[in-house]
């Protein structure tokens, strides 16, 4: 007597690729996507930039600001600071040289949580409307 093996449908089969690729795509996903943070503490801050508050990976209970000091003097450039995300460089004042963003005037608070903050040195518009980025750098700050 003559025993069979039980058949594995075409279905059954591509299922089971169709899982298996889906899971190597999932992993390369989440490889590529995952947490930056080590990538963003590592960058250097730029010479123009003086000093930031609160400082790259800090923690801070009650931040009531986010302020850039830098050395930017030439006539046709311009510091500007977004803040995940958001450009608040219109809600933020300006010293000689130094940039202050409180959040209780912005469209940004500053919960608990991780914040990233980027700080650009710009070009002014020749235009009048665009400006042009010049450099950048970002850090990242945790409201406890």
């Amino acid at each position: 007597m003559r025993t069979q093996r039980p058949r594995t449908s075409a279905f059954a089969a591509s299922r089971g690729t169709l899982l298996l690729a889906f899971l190597i795509i999932f992993s390369l996903l989440v490889v590529g996507c995952g947490n930056d943070s080590a990538d963003i503490s590592d960058q250097p801050m730029p010479d123009w930039v003086e000093e930031v508050d609160p400082p790259p990976g800090s923690v801070s209970f009650v931040p009531d600001h986010v302020i850039v000091h830098h050395n930017v003097t030439g006539p046709d450039e311009e510091v500007r600071l977004l803040i995940d995300g958001v450009d608040v460089t219109t809600y933020a004042t300006f010293d000689a040289a130094k940039l202050s963003y409180e959040p209780e005037f912005g469209p940004i608070e500053l919960t608990p949580g991780v914040h990233t903050a980027t700080v650009q040195l710009t070009s002014l518009p020749v235009d009048g409307v665009d400006y042009a980025v010049v450099d950048s750098w970002t850090w990242e700050f945790t409201v406890d």
